[in-house]
């Protein structure tokens, strides 16, 4: 084996087989890629760039999961907006039950009433208790 790899180095590797985890390479693909390109490391470095690009993909992952909840919720509350605006308080209600289903308070109970003012109650289905 060659001298240290510098962690410009590493960090260079770990995206290339982040890449090439993406393209479907496996083990062997990327030894033989290592083997090539003159990495001249051991076995067990190469296990340690994979794991690494394993866990950077689940980050970006989540970090890509976590930006698509906020904007469908950003979607719905301008959907209830318009509708509320609108007075279609029916679509309001089914906006907001789709912003408590993904902010996971699935269980919440919402009671629209039909005499004027129109007033929204809004209940714990857990306690009963109203907010």
């Amino acid at each position: 084996m060659g001298k240290k790899s510098t962690g410009a180095e590493v960090n260079k590797r770990v995206r290339k087989v982040f890449n090439m985890l993406l393209s479907g390479a496996n083990h062997s693909d990327i030894l033989h890629l290592a083997s090539e390109s003159g990495w001249d490391v051991s076995e067990r470095a190469i296990g340690y760039y994979i794991t690494q690009a394993r866990k950077d993909m689940k980050t970006f992952s989540d970090e890509l999961k976590a930006d698509e909840m906020n904007l469908a919720r950003l979607r719905y509350e301008d959907l209830y907006k318009r509708m509320y605006f609108d007075k279609d308080y029916k679509g309001s209600l089914t906006a907001q039950r789709e912003i408590d289903r993904l902010m996971g308070n699935s269980e919440t109970k919402i009671k629209l009433t039909s005499e004027l003012p129109i007033t929204i109650v809004v209940e714990d289905a857990g306690t009963g208790s109203k907010d």
